[in-house]
């Protein structure tokens, strides 16, 4: 393989990304964000048991499984697969925006080649540097791996649609159409959003396809189709956690009729004083460049649907999924994770404004380049993501005390019920079984233990008997525990007698719903 300078800045790309991105996360000594110990749980059962703990063939897992063979930590090989995988997407989003860049510039092969790098490192610069990027890497590294395989999905999926058009297909053509149709899988199987993203992208491009008509055209789409189906039945079947028609219930109670800024109903959520200025400034920014970019899409794409408008398909649908309105926004949910997927392809949006401003002016290009690194360095050194991690010191002291209260009787408890990060760190650092969801029917209730958050203790007092109230102790700060049963005639009678009582306690402190079924389908062993 020829080592042409586009490869040199790629390998350079990556690896400084990777050493920022472990520079930060190291920073903790706990996995990062509040799915860290889940991936760690799964990991650890592989190697253990033999199996995964939940049914997840996500591609994110071989790559934590291989570091973990060299290295033998488990928290150690989740913040190097992080780091990878974040060096990966600012690498992808490189290569990207070089091929657009390159394919809709005037001039020769060569001359395109040496100015679409420049505009490629700016919008690389911004995608390395930015806070939501940061910030998505510790909380969803899976989807972001996902996100990975989509750009370079991205990447084929025009070079493919010209191959059609054209109605031949050179050796360089049949390479892109395999890279194509693995990346597409790769995507499908890492995570459900991006599967579900690339999915819908090529439907577009399959829709573009059948306005050209021909018989090349026709054959192709016949075999896309094919394709499509085998992985949309095959692959669910075959990989639990993969995206299903299921999923679709994740949409039931997601929107809202209400106008809302989803920028500023993610600072509401993670505080204005925890994002700090620097972060809100960007947020901000991106979303009214998200907003102007869709407009300026769609008019590009009533004019002339060749050129910039088909390599930016994907992007447009997630960025416009990012600006919906009509969110019931909350924390994870279809809104909140919409809208901060669409944050880290924002960068791409700079792609659509005129392409000749980058040929006009080199020198302009250097400075934007020089000025972009700065403030995206600036916002970077200030980013504290352990703002916005669990606090694992503490959840881990608990997990201990815990189990020195409990010592002679662990066996009578099949199962510990407790909220998210708890429930994961609670299950590394005791090897016990802890689910952050209600038990449902799989469980008997006498030999499931609670752990509940906020509840006062005078409520206790009041709606439990005396003998009932030896049941329950206080473990530590405002968590107390008690037998699930226990918990729930307590809940029962708090919910009929004080209402605004059990509202109160009643939220994700205090997992009180059954796991849904699109969950289920990668049933817990």
């Amino acid at each position: 393989m020829k080592l042409t300078l586009k490869r040199v800045i790629a390998i350079c790309i990556f690896i400084f990304t990777f050493f920022v991105t472990m520079i930060l996360l190291s920073q903790s000594p706990y996995a990062n964000g509040w799915d860290g110990y889940y991936y760690i749980i799964q990991v650890r059962s592989w190697f253990v048991e033999g199996a995964m703990h939940s049914e997840d063939y996500s591609l994110i897992y071989p790559l934590i499984i291989a570091i973990q063979y060299i290295f033998d930590d488990y928290i150690l090989s989740y913040k190097i697969a992080s780091s990878l995988i974040r060096a990966f997407f600012v690498t992808a989003i490189f290569v990207l925006s070089v091929q657009i860049f390159k394919d809709n510039m005037h001039g020769n092969i060569k001359e395109r080649s040496e100015y679409s790098l420049l505009p490629a490192l700016a919008i690389c610069s911004i995608a390395s540097f930015s806070s939501s990027s940061l910030y998505f890497i510790t909380q969803f590294p899976k989807n972001m791996l996902g996100f990975s395989f989509l750009l370079i999905t991205f990447h084929y999926m025009p070079q493919v649609y010209k191959a059609i058009i054209n109605k031949w297909f050179n050796r360089h053509d049949i390479v892109n159409i395999a890279m194509l149709f693995c990346f597409f899988i790769f995507t499908f199987v890492t995570h459900r959003y991006s599967g579900g993203i690339a999915l819908i992208t090529l439907l577009f491009y399959c829709m573009l396809l059948v306005l050209k008509r021909n018989r090349v055209v026709i054959i192709s789409l016949l075999v896309i189709f094919v394709f499509f189906v085998l992985v949309v039945v095959s692959v669910p079947f075959l990989f639990p956690g993969t995206l299903h028609l299921d999923d679709l219930e994740r949409f039931s109670g997601a929107f809202d009729m209400v106008l809302s800024l989803n920028f500023y109903s993610f600072l509401e959520i993670i505080t204005l004083k925890n994002a700090g200025l620097l972060w809100s400034v960007e947020l901000l920014i991106y979303y009214i460049l998200s907003v102007m970019f869709l407009a300026y899409y769609v008019y590009r794409l009533t004019k002339k649907p060749e050129g910039v408008p088909i390599y930016l398909i994907g992007t447009a649908l997630i960025v416009g999924l990012g600006v919906f309105p009509f969110y019931n926004f909350e924390p994870s949910g279809i809104g909140y994770r919409f809208y901060l997927g669409a944050q880290l392809f924002t960068p791409l949006t700079l792609i659509i404004f005129p392409i000749r401003i980058y040929q006009r002016s080199k020198k302009l290009v250097y400075g934007l380049l020089i000025l972009i690194n700065v403030g995206s360095l600036l916002i970077a050194t200030n980013f504290d993501y352990q703002k916005f991690d669990p606090s694992y010191d503490e959840y881990q002291d608990m997990s201990k005390k815990l189990i020195r209260r409990i010592d002679n009787d662990i066996s009578n408890y099949d199962l510990f019920v407790m909220h998210k990060a708890l429930a994961e760190i609670f299950t590394f650092t005791t090897g016990l079984d802890a689910l952050a969801w209600a038990p449902g029917d799989k469980y008997k209730s006498s030999r499931v233990m609670r752990i509940a958050y906020g509840v006062d203790p005078q409520l206790y007092r009041e709606y439990l008997d005396v003998s009932e109230q030896r049941g329950v102790f206080l473990l530590q700060g405002h968590y107390t525990v008690l037998s699930e049963d226990l918990f729930n005639t307590f809940c029962m009678r708090l919910k009929m007698r004080d209402p605004a009582s059990f509202k109160k306690i009643n939220n994700w402190r205090n997992p009180m719903n059954v796991r849904p079924d699109y969950l289920m389908r990668g049933k817990k062993r």
